[in-house]
């Protein structure tokens, strides 16, 4: 569980446009939020620690799933 003196907590809604930036090194990524519109900036090692970050906490949601003894969640067919 996140926790944290001074932290906003937010919740996603949605995703917006995904973008990279001029100087070429890094991205853009515009996030719909329940405070409205977010725009997260970030570089390609960046992008990766996200990446990594979100496919742990999701592995962790199916084991707290599966402990709880709820249903696991179905995956979703990835686009092509």
């Amino acid at each position: 569980m996140l926790s944290g003196t001074g932290m906003k907590r937010i919740v996603m809604t949605g995703v917006g446009k995904v973008d990279t930036l001029s100087d070429g090194q890094g991205g853009a990524l515009e996030i719909e939020t329940s405070e409205g519109l977010l725009e997260i900036r970030f570089t390609y090692e960046d992008a990766e620690r996200l990446i990594a970050a979100l496919e742990a906490a999701r592995g962790q949601i199916r084991e707290d799933r599966a402990r709880s003894g709820l249903p696991p969640i179905a995956e979703k067919q990835k686009r092509q």
